[in-house]
């Protein structure tokens, strides 16, 4: 697959977001292995170029006032070494090849488009991706780092940032990934709101929003990999389903870095199983899971204390996001006809330019995630709920506070007044039909990066075509197998005939590992003809250090 790299000056959807952070602040949010997060909010939102929609709007959500940017290192795996360790002992952090960034922005989109049906989606959309160079005439990686550290506070946070600017100038060789995604007000980590709510019940419920959301990737066919509440965000306020007072909210799971295939996709499985498979099941690139990694403790925990008690609180919230969902879409097609349809089209759409009126192929089969061939459910569910989890016996003054949504045999409905609708879907009284124009733009605009083909005047990267050896490494680390082969075979060239070329491949254990957008497969040698050498095998995950 071709990687887009940003070199243009004429790249508009670069300009429009290099625009929305010379007029934002800029905020540091969290850090992880691979990455590190920033919180952009614009100081006037009506100059904001996206435009998002969910169920639930206000005039800033909707015109994108603030975004949350994260920040990747790029180098590629047979890059300097000296280069990885650099990286590492700058920011502490690991880079991450490009391959592995763009695979992350697939799966992103795939799951937001996929579970965006109703327009509450299990993740953010992207509004802006891409890997800015960082050349010596003119690096659009510093320039925006140093854009970002002029709109910080002056704190600690500041410094780290012009830290790793500094690092940019000093080292031309390592590019910067960067994705942007809506993220609207009231929204913050599992870990903070956990941290500061008193309640039992409510914490309680923030963790069923979260664990509901991690259903709903797991029947999409994703494992999220990396599912630490610093990855979940709740909103506090936000009117998602029927019930009210402690039960308000809502909650997204973002950094899809780790996400890997789900194998156990079954719908006769109960939630609590499901679950079960979720904790069990391990990162394949690192082997960790919730048993393995501290960080992932809190379910555990949770499924553990909440027991016989899962399934029936599950079934139950799922009735009522359900139920208020279909409310409001009838009062959509009703208030906004055609609408759904437009949002549904771009849901599945996989193209670059306008879907409504035609447009090139941004991604075809091979480059998504493909989802129709998912196995059978493996021994791995011979297990009983039983096995899975215990009841916790609770102190008679805990039950005063703890979350009791089954309580009720069925699920309390009540008809969305025409005001009340309007003021959850659109209390602004925004044209929907520019709003939706400009969230389709949106959409396609934030994934240019998958675009196989040269849209902006940029120079499309690949991976360079070699004779020798390539050292495979893991992020930074060696790995001692050796799965590439040599051979001899007869194959195009800059349209001659060569003969007696060696070539460098690895064994492909499906056509649907292919990388490119158009390959030339010669089966019969197991080689990649249009690249000479096949980047076969899944495509590599991160492999999460100790020191999370």
């Amino acid at each position: 697959m071709s990687i887009f790299v940003d070199e243009d000056d004429a790249s508009t959807d670069t300009k429009k977001f290099m625009n929305y952070v010379k007029q934002s602040s800029v905020e540091y949010f969290n850090k992880g292995v691979y990455g590190i997060g920033y919180r952009v909010k614009i100081d006037n939102p009506i100059e904001s170029k996206y435009n998002v929609l969910s169920l639930n709007n206000t005039e800033d959500s909707i015109k994108c006032s603030q975004l949350f940017v994260k920040l990747v290192p790029i180098l590629e795996e047979n890059d300097n070494e000296y280069t990885h360790n650099f990286v590492s002992s700058i920011l502490e952090m690991e880079a991450t090849p490009s391959n592995d960034f763009s695979n992350e922005i697939r799966i992103q989109t795939d799951v937001y488009k996929k579970t965006n049906k109703n327009l509450e989606a299990v993740c953010p959309p992207i509004v802006y991706s891409n890997i800015l160079n960082n050349t010596q005439q003119r690096s659009r990686a510093v320039k925006l780092l140093s854009t970002m550290v002029n709109q910080m506070p002056n704190d600690e946070n500041k410094i780290f940032l012009a830290r790793m600017r500094n690092m940019y100038e000093g080292d031309r060789s390592i590019k910067l990934g960067v994705i942007a995604m809506s993220f609207a007000e009231n929204y913050d980590t599992l870990r903070n709101v956990l941290g500061r709510t008193k309640s039992k019940a409510q914490k309680q419920f923030y963790q069923y929003l979260a664990i509901y959301e991690m259903l709903r990737l797991y029947d999409i066919g994703y494992l999220h990999g990396d599912y630490h509440t610093d990855n979940i965000l709740i909103n506090t306020k936000y009117k998602y389903n029927y019930l009210t007072g402690n039960y308000l909210g809502r909650s997204l799971i973002i950094d899809y870095g780790m996400a890997f295939k789900n194998k156990h996709v079954d719908n006769s499985l109960s939630s609590s199983q499901k679950m079960h498979i979720v904790t069990q099941e391990k990162q394949p690139q690192t082997g960790m899971n919730a048993y393995t990694w501290s960080n992932y403790n809190w379910l555990l925990k949770f499924l553990q204390e909440e027991g016989p008690n899962l399934n029936t609180n599950l079934d139950y919230l799922q009735k009522n996001i359900g139920g208020f969902q279909e409310k409001m879409i009838q009062k959509i097609n009703v208030k906004y006809p055609g609408l759904m349809e437009r949002i549904r089209i771009i849901n599945d759409s996989t193209y670059r330019g306008s879907v409504l009126k035609g447009g090139r192929m941004l991604l075809d089969k091979g480059m998504i995630t493909q989802m129709e061939e998912i196995e059978k459910p493996s021994k791995l569910m011979n297990v009983t709920e039983n096995q899975m989890t215990k009841q916790v016996m609770k102190s008679s003054d805990q039950e005063n506070d703890t979350l009791a949504l089954a309580l009720n045999e069925s699920v309390t409905e009540y008809e969305i007044t025409d005001e009340e609708f309007e003021q959850i879907f659109n209390p602004s009284g925004m044209n929907m039909e520019n709003v939706v124009n400009e969230y389709e733009n949106t959409i396609q605009e934030g994934i240019m990066i998958l675009n196989g083909e040269d849209m902006n005047g940029g120079k499309k990267k690949g991976y360079k075509k070699s004779s020798r050896k390539v050292q495979s490494k893991k992020r930074g680390k060696k790995n001692k197998k050796k799965t590439r082969n040599h051979a001899k075979v007869r194959v195009k060239c800059g349209g001659q005939k060569k003969t007696k070329k060696r070539v460098v491949f690895a064994e492909c254990m499906s056509d649907s590992d292919c990388t490119l957008d158009k390959p030339e497969c010669d089966e019969k040698n197991n080689i990649c003809v249009q690249k000479m050498r096949f980047y076969g095998g899944k495509t590599k995950k991160r492999a999460l250090k100790k020191k999370h």
